[in-house]
């Protein structure tokens, strides 16, 4: 298609590797833009980023994954000999084993890297489908080439947008486009900060959906942002000392996430915000910003609006949010925001606090319903998930207990499944869960030592 040209700097290697799997393996080239974390990395905007798995268990259903797929394609050992050394050529992470840093892939411009196998897919969709995108993409990007906005104009452009992108399979892949044409702007005419501060704003104030499309969308807006800031005084400019421009960047950033709260209706899509420019998350969003700037301006201020918006206003966060969502909402506030390891964000003030006063709310509310005790412990502890392709586990508690593996909320959790197991309103099968967890559990604190939550510094 005419537009292939701005499929950038992929790798012309990459480029032919994926034009003969589209040719001669079109089920492994339809995985790929399936399955993009199976090839790359997982993301949190991915269905699976919600099992937190370690690197063992990332490993062994990577492989319980490949060995399905190649099985059920019906390639023969001759295929699967070509097809393995190329996947490894050009999909380090593959198989589980990758040692390659991100940030040099995208140097490097491997197909690899996340960003560039999302864009990859975002031009490589049919020529009818890329023109009915563009003609929502296109006026937004003319009108900010031609200056010919307010901010109330832009915002009530980019919130269609929004609910155009969110409407179709792959929300992310249109916002990507959206997020390229503003970049590729930005190199012949400076696209302000603002710019991108409008669109962040539009997906804050006007939607409500908490899952995986408007985490893709966040992550564009994130992304490009942090794009075109870096691109504005890159390091090493000419005449300009590198604080000047490290300066300019965290101004910039600055000028992007203020009076963000005032544009929050929605503490998923906060929470959401923060974790995305977690520096531990890896994603490289406005680190210095975060790190001069980010605790008191960002991360304190959206934390204390879900504290209002929850315990201030007296809102029962299950009745709100669905499963994984209120999980996702109770890990990340507790913890003032962290990932994969249970530790405490002790760089916000009153973390420790926080951790305390949101694990009591949760366990104020599960006191109240018996059901919703059943509820909780079932999807805190049972090991079943779609993503896991129907397997069955049982119970478990080391890897589950996360932000609760503290001696109070140890003593909350046998507390509420005794008041549940006295209950009438659960079922003879549903006692019989909890009696089977309730077994497990006391075993658990029995030969278990006290893991209190890390204090480590996040930022």
């Amino acid at each position: 298609m005419s537009e292939e040209n701005n499929i950038i700097d992929i790798r012309t290697k990459d480029l032919i590797a994926m034009v003969f799997l589209k040719t001669k393996y079109w089920g492994l080239f339809r995985d790929i833009e399936a399955n993009r974390d199976l090839y790359t990395q997982i993301r949190l905007e991915d269905r699976r980023a919600s099992l937190l798995f370690d690197d063992k268990d990332e490993q062994e259903y990577r492989k319980k994954h490949f060995n399905e797929l190649f099985e059920k394609l019906g390639y023969s050992t001759k295929d699967i000999d070509l097809l393995r050394p190329l996947l490894s050529e050009t999909f380090p992470a593959w198989n589980g084993n990758n040692h390659d840093n991100d940030d040099e892939l995208r140097i490097t411009n491997r197909i690899a890297h996340r960003d560039l196998l999302d864009l990859y897919f975002s031009y490589g969709i049919s020529q009818q489908t890329f023109k009915k995108h563009m003609e929502h993409v296109t006026p937004i990007v003319d009108r900010v080439a031609k200056d010919k906005y307010t901010e109330k104009s832009l915002m009530r452009a980019f919130k269609e947008f929004n609910r155009y992108a969110l409407s179709q399979e792959k929300a992310g892949d249109v916002s990507r486009l959206l997020a390229r044409r503003l970049l590729a702007l930005h190199q012949t005419q400076r696209v302000p900060v603002e710019v991108w501060r409008c669109w962040l704003r539009a997906l804050l104030r006007y939607e409500s959906a908490a899952n995986e499309a408007v985490n893709s969308v966040m992550a564009s807006i994130l992304s490009g942002a942090n794009d075109s800031i870096q691109r504005s005084l890159p390091l090493g400019m000419a005449n300009t000392s590198n604080e000047s421009i490290l300066a300019n960047r965290v101004d910039w950033a600055t000028v992007f996430f203020r009076d963000i709260v005032d544009y929050l209706k929605n503490p998923y899509l906060g929470l959401l915000m923060l974790l995305f420019v977690l520096p531990a998350r890896g994603n490289s969003f406005f680190l210095d910003y975060i790190k001069q700037h980010g605790v008191a301006e960002l991360y304190d201020p959206v934390l204390d609006y879900v504290d209002t918006y929850f315990i201030g206003q007296k809102r029962n966060v299950f009745h709100e949010f669905s499963w994984p969502q209120w999980a996702f909402i109770n890990y990340q506030w507790s913890l003032s925001i962290s990932h994969g390891d249970n530790i405490l964000n002790t760089a916000v003030p009153n973390a420790a606090l926080r951790h305390r006063t949101v694990n009591d709310y949760v366990f104020s509310l599960l006191k109240r319903d018996n059901k919703l005790i059943y509820h909780f412990i079932r999807m805190q502890f049972w090991s079943d998930n779609n993503a896991w392709e129907g397997e069955t586990y049982k119970w478990q508690v080391a890897g589950k207990i996360a932000q609760y593996n503290n001696e109070t909320d140890r003593a909350n959790i046998l507390s509420i499944v005794t008041k549940a197991l006295s209950s009438k309103q659960l079922t003879s099968d549903q006692k019989a869960e909890l009696k089977e967890f309730d077994k497990l559990f006391r075993r658990y604190v029995d030969s278990s030592p006290l893991n209190q939550l890390s204090g480590t510094t996040q930022q």
